[in-house]
């Protein structure tokens, strides 16, 4: 599956050359950094340690360079280097903190580190502070107005009237497709056809999770129009329910109660994006995996709690033996007493 990820993100151009570049060296020097800060070799040998390094390599370098028009230079991959290695002391720690209630971090310490880096970046480049002070270049040279975010404001409204003319419902069921690629930072069709074929060799009820929450997502997007409907047809709307409901079914036991919850953290997903825009909006900072990592680990609480038909999977492989062990009502986890829900065999 690995393999057809990172085919789904092979260069196209010099940008993406450069994403390619960042990715590979990214995964080479953090192939040790999380074992040498003590974390546990399972997780080292999945690649689970690595994972938000090469999220934070990749996306820092597709996403932030045209979101703050600045052209990649060799010092870039310095900077991603030292964050990727931030990135994984976040990690580490969020791991020892978040360990017992067994809840995984997911994307978290990408987030921080993303947001940082691009606060930063943006800093290092007009300024710091809430208020950009600088002469407005057209006719009254003497008002001194916050240029910058006046400006972007203003190509966000244009760009928004722009689009909302007619929902083109074919470009809403691309955006479902292209989300896949949109999580990775790559939001082109191709790329994300290829990243669903493997999503599917891996696990074909997990892409069906996966797709499910993506077009709930992008058709509330397209009729909310919380945004200009492009972002919608790119995928940047429904990507976060593509994960969260992906990341339900995967951590927990197949149930009814299950497929209600993986629809309601979908649409849960896209809702908390819409609240939180304007916030990201004013900071110029994107969206990232922020609606996913607390949606999903929200709901995902609710299953170490006892007495609730939630249960949370410790023994992971794929969905499909999770749901051929809960049928058989076979599921094995040592920390379980013999009357835990896991224990129990499937009934209706």
């Amino acid at each position: 599956m690995t393999v057809f990820v990172l085919s789904g993100r092979l260069p196209r151009s010099h940008e993406t050359s450069s994403l390619s570049e960042a990715d590979s060296s990214i995964q080479q020097r953090n192939a040790n950094t999380p074992s040498a800060l003590g974390a546990p070799d399972a997780l080292v040998c999945d690649g689970v340690t690595a994972f938000n390094s090469l999220l934070v390599g990749a996306v820092c370098t597709a996403v932030v360079p045209p979101l703050l028009e600045f052209q990649v230079r060799w010092y870039h991959y310095l900077l991603i280097a030292a964050a990727s290695i931030i990135t994984c002391y976040v990690d580490v720690g969020l791991n020892s903190l978040m360990s017992p209630t067994r809840l995984p971090t997911q994307s978290i310490p990408f987030n921080i580190v993303a947001a940082g880096l691009v606060l930063a970046a943006r800093g290092a480049m007009h300024g710091y502070g809430s208020h950009l002070l600088v002469p407005f270049p057209e006719e009254e040279p003497d008002d001194i107005l916050d240029y910058d975010f006046s400006t972007y404001a203003k190509e966000l409204k244009d760009n928004f009237t722009a689009q909302q003319d007619v929902i083109q419902w074919s470009k809403v069921f691309e955006g479902s497709i292209v989300a896949a690629g949109q999580v990775y930072g790559v939001g082109n069709l191709t790329s994300s056809v290829i990243i669903w074929l493997a999503f599917f060799i891996y696990s074909p009820i997990l892409t069906a999770a996966f797709y499910t929450g993506s077009t709930i997502a992008s058709f509330i997007a397209a009729l909310l129009n919380p945004g200009p409907l492009v972002e919608v047809y790119e995928g940047l709307w429904s990507f976060n329910s593509l994960l969260v409901s992906g990341g339900l079914f995967f951590f927990l036991q197949p149930s009814f109660h299950t497929v209600i919850v993986v629809i309601v953290g979908a649409v849960m997903a896209v809702l908390l994006q819409a609240t939180i825009l304007h916030i990201f909006v004013t900071t110029q900072v994107p969206v990232f995996s922020f609606p996913f990592t607390v949606v999903i680990t929200v709901l995902l609480a609710i299953s170490t709690q006892t007495g609730t038909s939630l249960t949370f999977v410790t023994n992971r492989s794929s969905p499909e033996q999770h749901l051929y062990e809960r049928i058989k009502g076979i599921y094995q986890d040592e920390e379980a007493d013999a009357n835990a829900p896991e224990r129990r065999p499937f009934q209706a």
